[in-house]
Formats: C-alpha cells, sequence, structure tokens
C-alpha cells in the first residue's frame, strides 16, 4: 500500500487524465466526460487499487490489456475524479501535460458553473496557458 505522497507521484508518471465536451440533450446542450486511466506496471496495480480504496474509498474499473500484460484501472466517477485531482501537485512534469487541465477543468464541474457556461466559455478556460510561458521569456530581449 502505498502514501498520499507516493500514489500521486505514481499517478504522475503512470496515468493519464481524460476531460472532454460531448454533446448532450439537457439544457445547456453538452456535458463534460471525465476520467483518469492508470496504466502502471502489473506489480503495482495491485498496490494502487489498495491504496485508492483505503485512502479515499475508490473502487476502480480494472480492465485486463492482454497484449501488454498488465491490467488498467480506470477511475471515472466525478468525486473519485475530483480526490485524486486533489492530492496531485501543481506545476510538476508528468506522463501527461493535462493535469492542470484537468483540476481546472474539474474544479468548474465540481463547482456546477459548467452548466450555464457555453460550450466554447468552458474549452477556453480549460486551454493549458503554461506551454508557452518558457518560449516567451527565453525570446525577450531584455534576459
Amino acid at each position: 500500500m502505498y502514501t498520499k505522497e507516493q500514489l500521486s507521484g505514481i499517478l504522475l508518471v503512470t496515468a493519464i487524465p481524460t476531460l472532454k465536451t460531448k454533446k448532450a440533450n439537457t439544457k445547456v446542450g453538452w456535458t463534460v466526460r471525465h476520467s483518469i486511466e492508470i496504466r502502471a506496471p502489473l506489480r503495482m496495480i495491485d498496490g494502487i487499487e489498495r491504496s485508492l480504496g483505503s485512502l479515499f474509498n475508490i473502487e476502480p474499473k480494472r480492465i485486463p490489456e492482454p497484449a501488454r500484460h498488465r491490467d488498467m484501472l480506470i477511475v471515472s466517477r466525478q468525486a473519485d475524479v475530483v480526490s485524486i485531482c486533489n492530492i496531485m501537485p501543481d506545476g510538476a512534469p508528468a506522463k501527461s501535460n493535462s493535469w492542470s487541465r484537468m483540476k481546472r477543468g474539474m474544479k468548474i464541474v465540481e463547482e456546477g458553473r459548467h452548466t450555464t457556461m457555453k460550450k466554447k466559455d468552458f474549452e477556453v478556460i480549460l486551454i493549458d496557458e503554461t506551454k508557452d510561458i518558457y518560449r516567451q521569456t527565453w525570446n525577450r530581449e531584455d534576459v
């Protein structure tokens, strides 16, 4: 079993968060789909699953991947995704560059503000504005 800090480090290396907008038959006309896919080595999957269960009371879906000789864990319930996002550090290098995007999006979804927004406005908020910070500072002439 892993601690919260160990689990967040493992998830930085092995997890891929996804946040998508989909057309729906609702008042607004769109909805948010969210999930976290964890693809870890086989010897770590049981420990990650137990840690998620004991620390957060999360029961992820376990899907076998025979071609890769490992299992994949998927967390998709909103409360579970929010609790995982809360332990992830801000700005840490990760396998997926979308953790900051996921955290911003899940904060909006958790507060329920996405129900009154237009789809374009929600997607604009999710754009990761930190990608070009290095390039902007590198090209400055006063540096």
